[in-house]
């Protein structure tokens, strides 16, 4: 078979995307695939979107708007999401609140591993306070990537930022007696088996996707989108659970670095179309969206 004839029976990547879509291991959450979209397309293009253009993007899902509809008022009610209307039209943002629990996650997303390991931890310990639950700063340090050594001492790498929210607490440096003894923390503080074998399973699902992504068909640009959203998505699902730890003290082989590249050339490839779509499509409270900040392109660089 001649290269060209084996470039014409591969699929093109709209179809790849679908072939993705349908072999997830479990249905898309729809307000969890919204706060990707607001994270990944919304927040460098104003923060603000108008429910009509949320509906067109969610529709590659095959999600509908009864979905989305349930999703937004449940975000709402959550303190997720702020509306504001125009008439009949409906405008949404991320709250406050939102806004730093998801530049706290694309910090995680779009960063690429650290390789040198300072020899230090951060350890915190939450303060019970009258009025505040203490399992819900447990639970807000756990989402910042911290693992818990017992009941009350969380770890984490030194420099990691202390989530939003968390309340007074406890907050010390140590080291260990050396490098090995720090990889023995890592492997007993997170489930470090596991999440590596998330990042190769990421690693097969979208693997096949790659080769083909320079042949967009035309009129494609919002699957380029959705393609772009899912691997972020994806993604996501994984690194929230990665605690970000040095290459030093995970290896050259982990896992994580495969998965990274692999997301990096994915979602570089459909930036294009992507935002092209999103110049002609997206509107927001003011109007068309505005152009990307120029933060977007410094995403997945370092």
């Amino acid at each position: 078979m001649s290269n060209r004839e084996r470039r014409s029976s591969q699929p093109f990547p709209e179809d790849a995307f679908y072939t993705a879509l349908a072999r997830l291991d479990r249905p898309l959450r729809a307000w969890s695939l919204i706060v990707t979209v607001f994270g990944d397309v919304v927040a460098p293009r104003g923060g603000s979107l108008w429910l009509g253009t949320l509906n067109e993007i969610m529709g590659a899902f095959g999600i509908g708007e009864g979905v989305v509809r349930t999703a937004m008022s449940r975000l709402a009610a959550d303190g997720w999401v702020k509306r504001d209307r125009i008439g009949r039209n409906s405008y949404y943002r991320l709250t406050p609140k939102a806004t730093a629990l998801s530049e706290a996650a694309a910090v995680r997303i779009y960063r690429l591993p650290r390789r040198e390991w300072s020899g230090t931890w951060m350890l915190a310990i939450p303060r019970e306070e009258p009025g505040a639950r203490l399992a819900d700063r447990r639970a807000a340090l756990r989402r910042a990537g911290f693992a818990p050594l017992n009941s009350g001492l969380f770890v984490a790498p030194a420099g990691h930022a202390l989530p939003e929210g968390a309340g007074a607490m406890f907050v010390f440096d140590a080291k260990s007696a050396g490098t090995e003894q720090d990889r023995q923390i890592a492997l007993s503080a997170w489930k470090l088996d596991e999440i590596a074998a998330a990042y190769r399973a990421f690693c097969s699902h979208f693997a096949p996707l790659a080769p083909n992504l320079g042949r967009w068909r035309e009129d494609s640009d919002l699957i380029a989108l959705a393609l772009r959203l899912l691997v972020v998505h994806e993604l996501r699902r994984i690194v929230l659970r990665d605690p970000g730890l040095p290459l030093d003290l995970l290896g050259n082989d982990w896992a994580g670095l495969e998965a990274r590249a692999l997301a990096r050339r994915i979602w570089l490839a459909c930036l294009k179309p992507s935002e092209r779509w999103l110049d002609a499509r997206g509107r927001g409270f003011e109007g068309p969206l505005p152009g990307p900040s120029a933060e977007l392109l410094r995403r997945f660089k370092a």
